[in-house]
């Protein structure tokens, strides 16, 4: 009885570990005509159809070349990295092996929204035996299962052409065509002082391409902010529930979405404490304050009176100031207790004005004013200075500010220049 052993361990390499068996065995062309072929080491794989992809046929004479052929058509599912076989007359045997870096990741369905996922992966397995929720990019098995899913889709009487791609940690599958869109989306529990903003974003979410993980993400995490910016700080927003597909234009279908909220009390502003750095003091910071005593707790109207104030010092030259926030929340009161501490950082020089796309007046102009000499802070008086100088020769033209800032030598450059006028018709 004569016996092969080969092992196909990646297909990149498979010739060559073809010819070292070659050489080292002195193997001569020869047939084998095994009365079995079996498949070990992927118990939970439908072995009629791992068969049926090696195109092999249990008792038929077969080369070798032609065995590795079909591996090789095994490998190409990218289900299989690492794959063996032995051969005689009485059984070939063929071992199949994965690893952790063979390419497969798990399916997502991004708009396949006339199943259930649970029923379309039921659908899928039963189309495609070999096909169990995860494939690669490419490869025959992506191929299988795509032309699975048109196959399905016909039999509700829909033609779709499906593409794969990389998520985050998942191969999509999406529908390209037809077009399928956010339709309607109502969400309950709006008040209505929220109702403005829940409407332009209701507004802005139609039309969008729907993805039901993206979209559930956009809907409630915006959702959830909207509500929150209100005061509403406890709000917890479901997931939405999608509708079937319905027809919205030519070759477009759209899916409509139900978004349960619950709301919870809200929050009021009980205390805003600002602890100021010199040069400003506290008055002045809180004039531009966003929020006030008793006002709804939002979080982004802490986040932007934050950013005013370190406004405030960016324009007396501190680029680098900064407001940290503090919160304390009592949820029996419903009250927020909010904190901001000012930073303010290293005071900036300037390092000089660049004018040279300045015309020669306009560089004679400003080489003139001691307001703009190096050293002196970086501060918004600049800005100002430099267009007071330039606005009465120039009074048409608009100005382009710039500004170089090294944060290690805490300078700033200035390049002056008109701005270029737009075409005309």
């Amino acid at each position: 009885m004569s016996q092969y052993t080969a092992r196909m361990l990646r297909p990149l390499r498979f010739f060559a570990v073809v010819s070292l068996f070659a050489c080292a065995l002195h193997i001569v062309a020869q047939d084998f005509q095994p009365k079995a072929i079996r498949f070990e080491g992927a118990p939970d794989q439908d072995q009629a159809r791992l068969l049926a992809i090696t195109g092999l046929t249990p008792g038929a004479t077969v080369t070798k070349e032609q065995i590795e052929a079909g591996l090789g058509k095994l490998a190409d599912t990218g289900s299989f990295t690492d794959i063996s076989y032995t051969v005689n007359s009485q059984a070939l045997v063929i071992k199949l092996g994965s690893s952790d870096n063979a390419g497969l990741l798990p399916v997502r369905f991004a708009n396949f929204l006339w199943w259930k996922p649970e029923e379309l992966e039921r659908l899928l397995e039963a189309e495609v035996p070999i096909y169990h929720g995860q494939i690669s990019l490419t490869g025959s098995l992506t191929t299988e299962v795509e032309a699975a899913l048109v196959k399905l889709a016909k039999q509700k009487g829909l033609d779709i052409k499906v593409s794969a791609e990389h998520g985050a940690g998942h191969i999509v599958l999406s529908i390209d065509q037809p077009h399928i869109v956010v339709g309607r989306i109502a969400i309950d529990d709006v008040r209505p002082a929220l109702g403005p903003k829940i409407s332009d974003f209701v507004a802005g979410m139609r039309g969008q391409d729907l993805d039901v993980v993206t979209t559930a993400t956009t809907i409630t995490e915006d959702g959830r902010d909207i509500f929150r910016n209100a005061g509403y700080l406890d709000v917890a927003i479901d997931p939405p529930v999608f509708t079937e597909p319905h027809p919205l234009a030519a070759g477009t279908y759209a899916v409509d979405a139900k978004v349960t909220v619950h709301r919870g009390d809200i929050y009021k502003v009980v205390e805003l404490a600002i602890v100021p750095a010199q040069p400003l003091q506290e008055s002045e910071l809180r004039a531009v304050s966003e929020l006030k005593k008793g006002d709804p707790a939002a979080p982004m109207g802490l986040l932007i009176s934050g950013q005013k104030m370190a406004r405030l010092y960016a324009d007396r030259g501190y680029l680098d100031a900064s407001a940290t926030q503090s919160i304390s929340l009592d949820n029996v009161a419903h009250t927020a207790a909010y904190t901001l501490t000012l930073r303010a950082g290293t005071l900036y020089h300037v390092a000089g004005i660049l004018t040279g796309a300045l015309p020669v007046d306009a560089q004679t102009e400003l080489a003139k004013d001691k307001r703009l000499s190096p050293g002196l802070p970086a501060d918004n008086e600049i800005g100002h200075a430099i267009a007071e100088d330039l606005m009465p020769l120039y009074p048409h033209r608009a100005l382009n500010l710039g500004e170089r800032v090294d944060r290690l030598e805490h300078t700033v450059t200035y390049v002056v220049e008109f701005r270029t006028a737009a075409p005309r018709d």
